[in-house]
């Protein structure tokens, strides 16, 4: 059965894309940007750093690498394999806009990311994500460059990413059977979003609401969910230099099958089926030094609620410095931020008797020098590094990627 709503859902996109197509070569308000690129990978399947003992395994027989550990049980020890490789980037956008009629536009947006491994024993890790937009947009007021707008619209996206072991980069087993398709889903889903300006204040609100329907595994449970989201956020201008802006969100992941934890960390299929609720708020401070430099300060808190025992509950903690200098037809970009999240119920490895409290904290950098050839042509290389730790090591890793890109717009 999910296999043929898969099948049905990529007639209905090729079809839409073909249609989509054959007008919008007619049309003089179509736009495109294509950015292929090229890149360094020193941690494909995201390893943990070093070898530890899988808490969440059970192992027989006892002997060399499975032993009694202190909690009385027998678990392996994990040497985990990092792997690393080249890759290729794959990226278009494409944007249509006609009036229907005075101030209400009938827009489509198609967007493509994919991430394709040039060794073919990597291949498993190709990633691609497909989206598009379809709706209409009202101009309700316009005062000089800006304008208050409503848009309404439906989306249609699939995303393709295989369930693998961290450790190795094989694909997941479970009851003798492959269910590395978990993770793959297609998407169709509703939307709108209302801006207004209010003298300096410019706000907007949106709301979301998502059906994903993921690969079936049958031997297994499925990630079949409702995701919704709520929220918006208010900028205000402090100084000619100095912006301030405030945001909430709240969502939800409403599963269908895929059943609860329980306060002690156990999946029992009697649980309730798994539902998650999100509060996050954010905070971004933007200030310009001059003409070369703008720097932003964001920070973001959110709270995720577990509605089944609160098990998989916890709270983040995001700080992130970001700065652009500009010279020339040149920019370089860095950000640097460190977060942190704790689960104030949850075990490391979900192992209640050895009882490691569950906390994660990590560190994320870039930094990406972007040059202007022409008006159309841009290129781009960048350096990305992900530091992850955990109390729950089979997610501890080091990670860095190093990419090179040119972007051609319409």
């Amino acid at each position: 059965m999910k296999a043929r709503k898969l099948m049905a859902y990529n007639r209905l996109a090729t079809a839409v894309v073909l249609l989509g197509a054959g007008s919008l070569s007619l049309a003089s308000e179509f736009s495109w940007t294509v950015a292929p690129g090229l890149g360094y990978d020193s941690n494909i399947y995201r390893a943990p750093s070093g070898d530890y003992i899988d808490y969440a395994k059970s192992c027989t027989p006892v002997g060399g690498n499975c032993q009694i550990r202190d909690d009385g049980a027998a678990h392996p020890l994990v040497s985990p394999k990092v792997q690393s490789g080249a890759f290729v980037d794959t990226n278009l956008d494409g944007a249509y806009q006609k009036p229907l009629q005075k101030g209400t536009d009938f827009k489509v947006e198609y967007k493509f990311r994919g991430r394709f491994y040039t060794d073919s024993k990597y291949s498993n890790a190709n990633q691609y994500h497909h989206l598009m937009r379809i709706g209409a947009q009202h101009i309700l007021n316009t005062a000089g460059k800006l304008s208050d707008s409503l848009y309404a619209g439906i989306k249609f996206g699939k995303k393709r990413r295989l369930y693998l072991d961290r450790d190795s980069g094989d694909e997941q087993v479970f009851a003798n059977e492959d269910v590395s398709g978990r993770y793959t889903y297609a998407m169709t889903g509703a939307e709108v979003l209302f801006k207004k300006r209010i003298g300096k204040i410019k706000y907007k609100l949106g709301a979301e609401l998502q059906k994903r329907d993921y690969v079936d595994e049958v031997v297994i449970s499925q990630y079949d969910h409702d995701y919704f989201r709520v929220g918006g956020d208010v900028k205000y201008p402090f100084s000619k230099r100095t912006k301030g802006t405030l945001g909430y969100e709240y969502s939800s992941y409403d599963y269908s099958d895929r059943p609860s934890r329980n306060a002690l960390g156990k999946l029992l299929t009697a649980n309730p089926k798994r539902k998650y609720t999100y509060n996050k708020l954010s905070a971004t401070l933007r200030h310009r030094f001059n003409r070369s430099w703008l720097t932003y300060v964001d920070y973001v808190y959110a709270q995720r609620d577990d509605a089944y025992q609160s098990y998989d509950n916890y709270t983040k903690n995001m700080l992130k410095l970001r700065t652009h200098y500009r010279w020339d037809k040149n920019k370089l970009k860095m950000s640097v931020a460190y977060w942190e999240r704790d689960y104030p119920n949850a075990f490391a490895f979900d192992n209640f008797v050895k009882d490691i409290s569950k906390q994660y904290d990590g560190v994320n950098a870039s930094i990406r020098w972007l040059k202007a050839y022409s008006d159309r042509m841009t290129f781009t290389t960048g350096l990305r590094y992900t530091q992850e730790n955990s109390t729950d090591l089979r997610y501890d890793y080091d990670r860095y990627r190093l990419s090179f890109a040119v972007s051609w717009d319409s």
